[in-house]
């Protein structure tokens, strides 16, 4: 099982809460997908290690392990996605690199704004980063399992090669 990570950071402007992606620089197994900040993690690398590390490579953010809130995972075949968000006293900026670039904050309620430029089948995902962040003290941790999602499977299968089915 391949193991990833991805963090979107949190800002809360008044009462709306934006979160921070980017999109995947050219030459990227993804160019111009939009996305929280994350990858693979390394032989021997806790997921939360991991997560901290694509956080820092992707938008030079320096992260503590004990700051990130776990959300949930998704599993597509034969890998396990773990998600966070993390809070943020500030709303930062990150320029263009080589691993991310067009870093911006959206709204998390305004999916419209957004979604498009994910991968299909992101709009369940979203929706419970949004439902995280709505009721942060009630909220429990979500799974999903994406394996069967044709059109992610197709958006995704010149990208990461054929996804198998569970």
């Amino acid at each position: 099982m391949k193991l990833l990570s991805v963090v979107f950071p949190v800002f809360a402007e008044d009462d709306t809460n934006l979160i921070l992606m980017g999109r995947q620089a050219p030459g990227k197994r993804m160019p111009g997908i939009r996305n929280g900040f994350g990858g693979k993690c390394e032989e021997g690398e806790s997921i939360e290690d991991c997560a901290v590390r694509e956080v820092k490579e992707e938008s030079g953010l320096e992260l503590k392990k004990e700051d990130l809130r776990f959300i949930g995972t998704i599993v597509e075949g034969e890998r396990r996605i773990y998600f966070y968000t993390v809070r943020l006293d500030s709303k930062i900026s990150i320029a263009d690199n080589d691993e991310m670039v067009d870093c911006r904050w959206f709204d998390v309620e305004n999916l419209e704004n957004y979604i498009r430029e994910m991968l299909p089948g992101n709009e369940q995902l979203m929706r419970e980063v949004a439902r995280s962040l709505r009721s942060p003290n009630d909220f429990e941790t979500f799974a999903l399992d994406l394996s069967d999602n044709e059109a992610l499977r197709e958006a995704t299968k010149n990208v990461f090669g054929k996804i198998s089915r569970s």
